[in-house]
Order: C-alpha cells, then structure tokens, then sequence
C-alpha cells in the first residue's frame, strides 16, 4: 500500500492490491497528502481484518449457506436469483475492497429493468441484507449499498394501484364517526384525562381535514397553523411527511401538489376550535401542526383509532385512510364539480391521472343515470 500524488491534478490517492482509490467513503477526493495517509490508515484496519479479506462471491455462497436453516426452500431460492443479479453486474472484490461506486452498474441495471418497482426494491433489500449479515458477523465497517435508495413506482404503477374498487362515505357516516371521537375527546377533559384528550382531538382533526380537504396523508399531517390563512380560509399546501410515522418536513416534489385549497365553513369553524385547543398547550407557536401539536400523528396511531370507532359505532363500509381522500374526490364529482377543479384540488398533475383513477366510479355513475333517465320513460 502506497500513497501518491497525481502530477495533473495535483490530488493524492493510494494503492492497494491493484485497487486504486482517489476518494474516500464519501466520494470526496484526496486534497492533502494527510487526507489520503488518513484513509491510507482506514484501509490498512479494514485489510487487516481476515474475514472482510474474503472475495465476493465466496462470501455470497457462505451466506446462503448461512441462512439455509432459517429459511424455507423458496425463499432460499428467491434470495439465490436475486444476488445472482448483483453477481452478474458487479466486479469479484473482497468485501473491504468495495466502494459506493462499484454499485453504479447495479444499481443502473436495476432501474432500467423491466421488474415491477416492488420486485426491483426486494432484490435491492436482499443485496442490502446480505452486506448488513457481514457488517453484523464479519467486521465490515459499512454497507456499500446504503447510497442506493429504495426505487420509487412508476406513474403507470401508481394509476392501476387506484384503479382497483374502493370504498367511500357519505357525510352520514362520516358525521358519525367524527361526533363519536370528538364525544369521547370531550368526556377525556371532563375526567382530566388529558393525554387521551390530546389524542383523541388530533385524530378527529386529521380525519376531518383528509375528508374536507381530500389531501394525502403526508400532506395532511404537514398542515402548521401558519399554513391557514384565517380570512381567506384557505389551507396552504407545501410540505409533506418524508415516512408514514414520521416528522421531517420535505418540500412537495410537484408543482401541481403545491397548492391552496378552500376550507368549508364547517371546517373553518372547527380549526378555530382546534387551534383554541393547541393555544392550551406548553410551547405553543404557529409551527405547530393543527392535527398534531408538536409532532404529527403516526399512521399506526391514525389507523388503530379509526379501526376502533368503525367497529364500535359500526359504520359500514370500513374504509382505509387513503379512501377519505376518495370519499372527498366522489363528493365532488357527485355533486357536478368539474373534473379539471376535482383534479386541481387533489393536486393531480393533469386531468388524465384523476379521469382514470376514479374511471370506474364515472362508469358506476354513467350506468345509475341511464336506470334513472329509463326508469323516468316508463313513466
């Protein structure tokens, strides 16, 4: 192993075992001759461990080998096709040898398949497990897939994952499942059972405003008191949630999802409430989120509440958290709102993507108004 300077570019880099390396795990190049001595050092650790001396692919053999009592036969199988594509688009290293780099024909091969983004992120996961088995077992120092993130699905993928039948409300059954939860939200503070009362009020609200505002649930959990314009009433949309239970706030990646959308004055009127209620609280600003307080609400926390009051109060027909935001979708179409304004209220980047979302809804309605127009001719 040596250290040397390229008489170029004037930047370091060192060699080993026929491996040159010009930047570090990072991807940052060596300026200094004391960045690279520094790295220089970080190899020499990782060389000296045997274990992470093993090649690749020998490695690869002892780890199904490893896993064959835990697994069953088809999964073991699975596991086996999915790192023959790593294999096959991968030069033979040992395991310290690899970098971030090294992946890009991977990860280039993957992307550009022909798989389902589901089937392409499985055999990405198990890449990535494999490298976490010798990290836990073998003293690799990190994983070199972490860089490649999850793939994300196609537009085509997103439309027929909502072409499929879904179940909405009507504002009977919403109105009673909301009633119900804010009553028990009520009864909390009479009994000083404030935690519960906490609870129980930012899941109504979320409910709510999913329902009014037909918004997705990463947006939903984003609306901050300074998102609503008082006098406008109006609900700014800008942010999402970046995980389902989580709390960083990303920007919006669409034009068309960054929008204002108009509040009911029903609606209205319970934000108002709402942030009277978030004024109670230690801390109180406007970055508060109005179904949150501090933090927004976890999908599993949503979904669990919700499960409860539907069986409890039995509204009928259960729907799941996305299918708020169709119930919202269906009441505007059943009430004559132009398709173009449903669309832009959704935040769909054009017409098409909401006309063939809610496709066989239009049909089931199409198919109502002819037994109507035949059934007024019998007459």
């Amino acid at each position: 192993m040596s250290v040397h300077q390229d008489k170029k570019t004037k930047r370091w880099y060192i060699k080993v075992d026929n491996i040159t390396y010009r930047k570090d795990d990072q991807g940052n190049n060596f300026l200094t001759k004391k960045a690279a001595k520094n790295y220089e050092s970080l190899l020499l650790a990782r060389i000296g461990n045997k274990e992470t001396n093993i090649l690749l692919f020998e490695f690869i053999s002892i780890y199904l080998d490893w896993k064959k009592p835990y697994v069953k036969k088809s999964t073991l199988v699975s596991i086996d096709a999915a790192l023959k594509i790593l294999v096959d688009n991968i030069s033979n290293k040992k395991l310290y040898a690899y970098k971030p780099i090294d992946f890009l024909k991977y990860e280039r091969f993957l992307a550009n398949s022909s798989y389902s983004t589901s089937h392409k992120n499985k055999i990405l996961s198990t890449a990535k497990t494999m490298f976490k088995h010798a990290i836990d077992y073998y003293g690799l120092s990190r994983n070199p897939l972490v860089q490649i993130k999850p793939f994300k699905p196609t537009q085509e993928e997103l439309i027929k994952g909502y072409e499929k039948d879904f179940h909405v409300w009507g504002i009977e059954q919403f109105d009673a499942f909301y009633n119900a939860i804010m009553k028990d939200a009520v009864d909390c503070r009479v009994k000083k059972d404030y935690q519960n009362e906490y609870q129980l009020r930012r899941v109504a609200m979320f409910f709510l405003l999913a329902f009014d505002l037909g918004t997705r649930m990463s947006e939903t959990n984003t609306i901050q008191v300074k998102d609503y314009d008082i006098e406008l009433q109006v609900i700014h949309i800008r942010n999402q949630v970046e995980s389902k239970d989580g709390n960083k706030l990303v920007a919006l990646k669409t034009k068309s999802s960054i929008r204002d959308i108009d509040v009911s004055n029903y609606t209205h009127k319970k934000i108002l409430e709402q942030i009277d209620y978030l004024k109670t609280l230690s801390g109180y600003n406007d970055d508060y989120y109005i179904c949150g307080g501090l933090d927004s609400v976890p999908q599993t926390t949503l979904t669990r509440i919700k499960d409860k009051y539907i069986k409890d109060y039995q509204i009928m027909p259960r729907i799941n958290i996305h299918e708020f935001r169709h119930t919202h979708a269906t009441m505007l179409i059943d009430a004559g709102v132009p398709l173009e304004i449903v669309s832009r209220r959704l935040g769909h980047s054009s017409i098409s993507i909401t006309e063939k979302i809610y496709v066989h809804y239009l049909e089931k309605k199409n198919e109502i108004l002819i037994i109507n127009i035949n059934n007024i001719h019998k007459h």
